[in-house]
């Protein structure tokens, strides 16, 4: 049944077996080439994972908690794009880590003790561990920072990328939903962020190089651009029609996202997620979107302040490890926008401004994020 479902799925962006009686994996595992999680979680029955060293676009492994679990084969060396590794409550060795990142974000490594290594570069963490066995070779004290394996640490994330997609309402990394029944066919392509019904829709991917049909992009509502450059963005959303959702994973040169693009083009665009775009700068065709209620910020590491003026609808926004980012808008208090749906995360240079029960309505105190209140619901 396996060997199946893997057949002709190289589209398929996210699988999710966790909690499943699952005893094997089909070595056909290594034809899902877009493979960008691997969840595996609480899988009991689960004793190896086949060579999966081809899935060189994964971002997350999360095999926690299945106990019997003792080898993956392949190693991730060549996984460029991997940002968490999740071992903890398994028998498996630590593998052999990416020997680089194309990805701009704290990177996570859950070992099968369940010790926590941190970092912004795989190298980094590859001299902690490494740290870390001399130290208790040599009977140290010193420990590599450690934590409790709680239930956060059970939910992927990543919104936002997810870039993948990843955020709560509108991330990447939970935009590919594939947690089903026995009854149910395994597999569903999904951008669970982008639409508002259960209903799987089609989402057309879009690279720099690959062949699309006029029509089909004509018609699509649901667009995915992966590593494409300013010019091709511009050139393929120029050829749209009704795109209502768009989620946009590292492309790495685009400053002023969505600059060239036609107004009518952008008018139908309700969610946006935007993961890995390391040299974004600005949003600055804010008034072109017209109709944008989600957006989701995640990985953008240069980017001050994102728009010029405020989007006249847009009712949530999700920002996640922008670490410059500091307004929404030029020169505007985030207070002064009150139907604004707000959540930020890893982002220490973004203030929330809220009302002082000592001041008047018209007058705000700054306070830091571990201490603001919950955004208001509208």
């Amino acid at each position: 049944m396996l060997e199946v479902c893997f057949e002709d799925k190289h589209e398929l962006k996210t699988l999710n077996l966790s909690g499943t009686n699952l005893s094997e994996l089909a070595t056909t595992i290594e034809e899902l080439s877009s493979l960008n999680e691997l969840l595996l979680r609480d899988c009991i029955n689960l004793d190896a994972i086949p060579n999966i060293q081809k899935l060189t676009n994964l971002e997350v492994i999360d095999v926690s908690g299945s106990a019997k679990l003792a080898k993956i084969e392949g190693s991730f060396e060549e996984m460029y794009y991997l940002r968490e590794v999740n071992l903890f409550g398994t028998k498996v060795e630590t593998p052999e880590l990416p020997n680089e990142t194309k990805i701009h974000c704290l990177k996570r490594f859950t070992r099968a003790d369940g010790k926590c290594f941190k970092g912004d570069t795989w190298s980094k963490i590859k001299e902690d561990i490494e740290r870390d066995r001399s130290e208790n070779a040599s009977s140290s004290d010193a420990v590599v920072e450690s934590q409790e394996i709680l239930e956060e640490t059970r939910e992927i994330q990543s919104v936002e990328p997810r870039a993948s997609d990843r955020t709560e309402k509108g991330d990447v990394s939970k935009e590919r939903l594939l947690k089903v029944s026995k009854e149910r066919a395994l597999y569903k392509k999904t951008l669970s962020s982008l639409v508002d019904s259960e209903i799987p829709q089609e989402v057309l991917e879009i690279n720099e190089t690959n062949e699309l049909d006029k029509d089909a992009l004509a018609n699509a509502e649901f667009v995915s651009f992966v590593d494409c450059t300013p010019e091709r963005l511009t050139s393929i959303f120029n050829e749209t029609k009704s795109v209502k959702g768009c989620w946009l994973r590292m492309c790495f040169d685009i400053k002023d996202l969505f600059a060239g693009v036609d107004e009518e083009h952008l008018k139908s665009l309700e969610t946006l997620s935007i993961t890995n775009l390391l040299s974004l700068e600005t949003i600055s065709s804010v008034g072109k979107l017209e109709n944008l209620k989600n957006l989701s910020l995640d990985c953008c590491p240069k980017i001050k302040t994102i728009f010029p003026e405020m989007p006249a609808s847009l009712p949530v926004l999700n920002l996640k490890h922008c670490e410059n980012l500091e307004k929404v808008v030029v020169g505007v208090e985030v207070s002064t926008h009150t139907n604004l749906n707000l959540e930020v995360e890893n982002c220490p240079k973004f203030n929330k401004i809220f009302p002082s029960p000592e001041t008047a309505s018209s007058e705000y105190v700054m306070v830091e994020l571990s201490d603001a209140p919950p955004p208001q619901e509208c």
